[in-house]
């Protein structure tokens, strides 16, 4: 944007047009700068006026009303020089020329997009409607940029699910390999009791094969079939006892293992719904106004009030005809003056 300067009358004579020009382009220059400033100052005030609500002083209710009543300007429009003063602060008197409207739709944007646009040196030559178009491939290209680091956020998670499940089914499988080599230790002890069983079974029946050997006088009485059935079967169902019930002992403690990590994979599972839920309610209230803050209220709803009166600020732009244009900004102009008057 080229900078405005008051050009020096020439010595000498000049001509009576001559004389007229020199000193009505000094005068715009003069009064395009007296705008700058006022563009400024009106946005810094009307904020102050709505922030700490001093128009409750001079008799109105609301910041919609100050404006309506006593400053003699739309609601909207008073929300707007807000907008742009809070956008752009004292550097709106090097943007005043390219217009309230303009601004508007330049302060929808980033600070990074926002000042490649004005930087571009191309803003003041764009119609509201080019400027618009230009807007929204920002705003395409920073909701493509969202999308992507979304894409590999959830690709991260998703690896993150990946690796915590692989742990998991490592872990099941050390408890499978624990839980088989107790099974295999039972089973060793199980197998060494029906080892010592068959010892002892062999044993008895040397026991009575020399029994049987010895002369009659001095032989004990020999057991019967019966009997010796019954000692055999005693130690084998001896040995299978204390096997099994140690087989058993060790499937209890295994069992109850295995409840207790289901258990707490249970209340794992329980803890990230919680969480996802909570998460879920802090991403729903961050788009909803606050409740209990009547002054945040107040300037959310406000706010979006705001917004849509900058499309009828864009609406003088495209319409067809020049003079009309040039009607309604003429009265745009009259109307900062008579707020400037006011607010003196």
């Amino acid at each position: 944007m080229s900078e405005n300067t008051i050009t020096t009358v020439p010595t000498g004579e000049l001509t009576e047009r001559q004389e007229k020009a020199y000193r009505l382009h000094q005068q715009i220059i003069a009064n395009e700068r007296i705008a700058a400033q006022s563009l400024v100052e009106v946005g810094r005030d009307l904020k102050t006026m709505r922030d700490e609500k001093l128009y409750t002083e001079i008799g109105c209710e609301n910041f919609g009303d100050y404006c309506e009543q006593r400053a003699g300007i739309k609601e909207r429009q008073g929300y707007n020089f807000v907008a742009v003063y809070e956008r752009f602060g004292e550097r709106l008197a090097e943007l005043q020329s390219v217009g309230i409207t303009k601004l508007l739709e330049i302060a929808k944007l980033d600070e990074d997009d926002a000042e490649e646009i004005i930087e571009s040196g191309e803003l003041e030559e764009m119609s509201v409607r080019e400027l618009k178009e230009k807007c929204e491939e920002y705003k395409k290209r920073c909701e493509q940029l969202t999308l992507e680091i979304e894409e590999k956020l959830e690709e991260a998670d998703s690896n993150n699910d990946i690796l915590a499940e692989n742990e998991r089914l490592k872990k099941e499988l050390q408890h499978a390999q624990s839980a088989t080599a107790t099974v295999d230790a039972n089973f060793q002890r199980s197998e060494k009791s029906r080892i010592e069983a068959q010892n002892k079974n062999r044993e008895l029946e040397a026991r009575i094969k020399e029994l049987e050997e010895k002369p009659v006088e001095v032989a004990v009485q020999k057991p019967s079939d019966e009997e010796i059935k019954k000692i055999k079967d005693k130690a084998k169902k001896d040995a299978e006892k204390a096997a099994k019930a140690a087989f058993e002992d060790e499937k209890k403690k295994l069992a109850d293992e295995l409840s207790a990590y289901r258990t707490e994979l249970v209340e794992l599972e329980a803890e990230k719904n919680k969480l996802a839920e909570e998460n879920a309610v802090l991403q729903s209230n961050a788009k909803k106004p606050p409740l209990d803050d009547s002054k945040a209220k107040v300037k959310f709803f406000l706010g979006e009030v705001q917004k849509d009166f900058n499309f009828a600020l864009g609406a003088i732009d495209e319409i067809d005809s020049e003079d009309e244009r040039e009607k309604l900004r003429a009265g745009m102009g009259r109307l900062i003056e008579q707020m400037k008057a006011t607010l003196e």
